[in-house]
């Protein structure tokens, strides 16, 4: 175990790592049979060129990137941690930016990075149920953001 910490937090261990990850996230795709549902709405916002907050559930996440139109600014909330990092590296090669944090590390300069990211334009993606759970239950903090970056001023 203390040789996978180690390699985890070597930068080159996590270039390999990340590249084997984004190489099986891509393969799961290709052979993932997909059903879109109720996609009218992200379509609309991208029509109008709108930036959105978008919600997937932490188990679903490393998919995203396949659902998100190329050249379409995005980027997701990750935390700080080791585990986040790789995520953040994996997801990196597949297109998608960073904004590190978490409600327990980095929370509020999360948050302050997300609602300027919103209102410059750029759409944000965040797992709402996070790693800790309860599984696929939604926390309040992404409507909390939401409603923050449709302000038309916004003091934290």
């Amino acid at each position: 175990m203390r040789l996978l910490k180690r390699i985890v937090r070597s930068h080159a261990g996590r270039r390999v790592l990340s590249a084997i990850g984004a190489g099986y996230v891509r393969l799961v795709h290709v052979t993932t049979r997909w059903t879109h549902v109720r996609g009218e709405t992200p379509e609309k916002y991208w029509a109008e060129g709108r930036a959105m907050l978008g919600c997937f559930w932490h188990n679903r996440m490393l998919l995203m990137p396949f659902i998100w139109p190329q050249g379409r600014p995005i980027s997701m909330l990750i935390s700080h941690h080791g585990d986040g990092r790789l995520i953040s590296d994996i997801i990196g090669r597949l297109g998608i930016d960073t904004i590190a944090g978490s409600s327990s590390h980095g929370g509020a300069d999360a948050l302050r990075t997300m609602i300027s990211t919103l209102k410059s334009g750029a759409s944000v993606a965040v797992t709402p149920d996070g790693p800790r759970g309860p599984r696929m239950h939604a926390a309040a903090g992404a409507v909390h953001a939401a409603r923050l970056a449709d302000r038309k001023s916004t003091r934290l």
